[in-house]
């Protein structure tokens, strides 16, 4: 029932659901969708150690691209950035 409503909202609007996905990957690939680049980042990962802050943005930046939930990839991009740089300590350690 809601997607007949949102095509028809689109149809009146003179635009198909294929054009949509396409004008928001468009504004995704042209920086519209990530907030994080050139040394932004999230609030919370302020007082992480710039080495993880940068590695924990490009994880995020990878998981927004492929979920679009700004909350999930900022966890998932700290998370992932931790066990990163433990998996690598460990592996030197190793050595």
């Amino acid at each position: 029932m809601h997607r007949e409503k949102i095509d028809k909202l689109l149809r009146l609007c003179g635009l198909c659901a294929f054009s949509v996905v396409k004008l928001l990957d468009f504004s995704y690939k042209e920086g519209g969708m990530m907030p994080w680049y050139n040394g932004d980042y999230p609030p919370s990962y302020k007082n992480q150690p710039k080495k993880l802050r940068d590695k924990a943005v490009e994880i995020a930046n990878e998981v927004l691209k492929t979920t679009g939930n700004e909350g999930e990839a900022i966890a998932t991009g700290l998370k992932q950035a931790r066990a990163h740089f433990a998996k690598e300590k460990e592996q030197k350690h190793n050595s």
